[in-house]
């Protein structure tokens, strides 16, 4: 039984702190918040990590610069352009410039 203990608590030893700790991923933005109205006039709002907006906002109320998902309206819009990719459909975001 002594054995067993000294070679259990050989192999915790061995073991700890062998294997160097995985760097740290970078911060992703985080998730869009639920679902906002947009204003009933004037340029929306918009975060790093996104806006999704129910009902639409309208293209006219996207900030320039700002990445969104063109449908026709604008059911999601972020500041960053972060994986490209509408969080909520899937679809490829379109980057608006300036007029």
């Amino acid at each position: 039984m002594r054995l067993l203990m000294m070679l259990s608590l050989s192999t915790l030893l061995a073991c700890s702190g062998s294997e160097p700790a995985a760097p740290a991923a970078p911060a992703a933005p985080a998730a869009p918040a639920a679902p906002v109205a947009p204003p009933a006039s004037g340029l929306v709002t918009l975060t790093a990590a996104g806006v999704a907006f129910d009902p639409a906002a309208d293209k006219d109320q996207i900030p320039d610069g700002a990445w969104y998902c063109d449908m026709g309206t604008a059911h999601f819009a972020a500041s960053e352009k972060n994986d490209g990719t509408c969080p909520l459909c899937g679809m490829e975001l379109v980057h608006k410039g300036a007029h």
